[in-house]
């Protein structure tokens, strides 16, 4: 009989994520352990690499899916612009915030998707990789993404409000005006929530781009306001 060709890496890749799109709702690592046959630390291994590839996304309680439209979104293209590329080198040199771990975000399917991370010299109490989801209020990424909400997502609370699903219709009061405030000063800070319990700072990337570029600092070395310049000037770089 011949041998079966092609990269055996590969061919498990490939049939984890077949697995997970099967099921729209996510799988978790022992189910698609047991499901594929595979050791649990080689499945672990494997879903990691591919969160940071963003090929699948992580959900906070452990499930992972598919990401949608990353055929795009994992090459970064955004109104035609590489920025994943561009906030990698322009974070790498970017000495002002090498202190502190740096994130591209952009709104999905209601929560602020990461699309890229750096981190910094700060050690901080959680790891944040690319393909992680956070609730659009935990982060000052979230936030900034709202004020220059997509039109799928409008149309989606629109439609919501209709069907008489509550969820992101009938937002905190706390949160629009925190909108507001980013609205008017062009960034967003958010001190520790119960979701993150971290400071997040955040500007967009430019005035008409979907995309945040937010800074993650535990506040006991610098202050939340004095990333606000620095952030703006990188952001200005990956634009």
């Amino acid at each position: 009989m011949a041998a079966t060709r092609g990269s055996p890496a590969v061919r498990r890749a490939s049939a984890l994520l077949t697995e997970i799109a099967a099921h729209p709702e996510g799988r978790t690592v022992p189910e698609l352990s047991r499901q594929l046959g595979m050791p649990i630390s080689s499945t672990y291994d494997l879903v990691n690499d591919l969160v940071d590839l963003v090929a699948l996304s992580r959900h906070p309680d452990g499930r992972v899916v598919l990401g949608d439209d990353f055929a795009s979104l994992a090459r970064g293209f955004v109104d035609g612009t590489v920025l994943i590329e561009r906030f990698r080198a322009a974070a790498v040199t970017s000495w002002e915030l090498s202190d502190v771990t740096l994130l591209l975000a952009c709104e999905r399917d209601g929560s602020a998707l990461i699309l890229a991370t750096h981190r910094g010299e700060q050690n901080l109490p959680i790891t944040m990789r690319a393909g992680m989801r956070w609730p659009m209020d935990a982060t000052a990424a979230g936030i900034v993404l709202q004020v220059t909400e997509p039109a799928h997502r409008s149309e989606r609370v629109s439609a919501a409000r209709v069907a008489g699903i509550v969820l992101q219709v009938t937002e905190p009061a706390h949160r629009s005006e925190r909108v507001s405030a980013a609205r008017v000063a062009g960034y967003s800070i958010v001190e520790r929530t119960s979701t993150l319990p971290l400071v997040s700072v955040a500007v967009p990337v430019s005035a008409a781009s979907p995309v945040a570029l937010c800074a993650l600092l535990d506040a006991d070395r610098r202050t939340a306001q004095e990333l606000v310049e620095p952030l703006r000037r990188l952001a200005e770089r990956i634009a």
